[in-house]
């Protein structure tokens, strides 16, 4: 599911998207030329998904707003960023179904690039002028570099509880899909109150998806995902359907995970886990939390309030 394909189905929020992606291809060409010549994965976007949580918080729709579009495009840039680092850390080959941008251009290149992407993510946060706003950023990037410091230091350990899971992909993963929210609904004029209620809406959004995500890294293919898949386990980090497995005392997995030679059993242990219907039940508790996005989005007033809960339906059992 590209830009192209989802958003058919939201023309004026494509249109919308369209203008965003402007102002990050302007980031491209301001680039220097040892970065700008290795950005294509600006160049060929996603989904989009976290600009346009910023715009339907804003509740923009039809109406053209500059602060607003540079907002998402700062967003959009975070997130690139901690993918090109991620990638980096990870060791990861692809992305989006390209060589990764640190097996292109080496490492060196790949991370004067995420820094590069993340000064140019604050700038233009600040060029909206809105109170709280470069703070707010601020404060994202901070719980997504403790959470990629905490998963990294506990590297190779399976044996983690579902409360670090979860604290560990609020950092990762939903911080910044609340962050989306909570900026674009400042953005529109919210309340602290309802600024807040945004931030949840996108927080359980965003821990769905990383579950989602991690579910796929048991189910998927590297064709549909654009990724490896079994990386997390290779990379000896622990995910819901693991977890899942090792609380119920699965005797097999507890064993592997426990062996010497557990980075070299990942297939073995994607296939127990699959066996069990571990992967059904981290989906059911991912189904949770989007059903809470979904509650949180229906008590909410704002123009785009439907087109917002169409968009999270439509985004169920994807494929990347």
């Amino acid at each position: 599911m590209n830009l192209h394909s989802l958003w058919t189905s939201f023309p004026s929020y494509q249109k919308k998207l369209s203008e965003v992606q402007g102002h990050i291809l302007s980031v491209v060409e301001e680039a220097p030329g040892l970065i700008n010549e290795n950005l294509g994965i600006l160049k060929t976007p996603g989904k989009m998904l976290r600009p346009a949580f910023v715009m339907m918080s804003a509740g923009i729709g039809q109406d053209t707003d500059k602060n607003v579009s540079k907002v998402a495009a700062a967003v959009e840039l975070l997130h690139t960023a901690t993918l090109i680092h991620d990638d980096v850390i990870d060791a990861s080959s692809s992305r989006r179904n390209n060589p990764a941008l640190h097996v292109r251009a080496g490492i060196k290149t790949a991370v004067l690039a995420g820094d590069f992407l993340f000064s140019k993510a604050l700038e233009l946060a600040s060029s909206a002028n809105s109170e709280g706003l470069v703070g707010a950023v601020n404060k994202g990037i901070a719980e997504i570099c403790m959470s990629e410091i905490e998963q990294d230091s506990e590297q190779g350990n399976y044996f983690i509880d579902r409360e670090t899971y979860f604290r560990r992909i609020h950092g990762k993963t939903a911080e910044l899909f609340a962050l989306s929210c909570r900026v674009g609904a400042v953005l529109g004029g919210a309340e602290p109150e309802e600024a807040d209620a945004f931030y949840e809406v996108g927080r359980n959004f965003g821990i769905a998806f990383q579950i989602e995500d991690d579910v796929l890294d048991y189910r998927g293919s590297v064709q549909k995902l654009g990724k490896p898949v079994g990386n997390d386990l290779k990379d000896g980090i622990p995910t819901l359907p693991l977890i899942l497995a090792i609380e119920d005392g699965d005797s097999k997995i507890i064993k592997m995970c426990r062996s010497k030679g557990r980075y070299l059993l990942k297939t073995q242990i994607r296939k127990r886990v699959l066996k069990g219907g571990y992967d059904e039940r981290a989906a059911v508790i991912g189904e949770e939390y989007r059903q809470a996005c979904i509650d949180g989005l229906s008590k909410l007033e704002f123009a785009d309030k439907e087109i917002f809960i169409e968009l999270i339906n439509k985004l169920r059992h994807r494929d990347t």
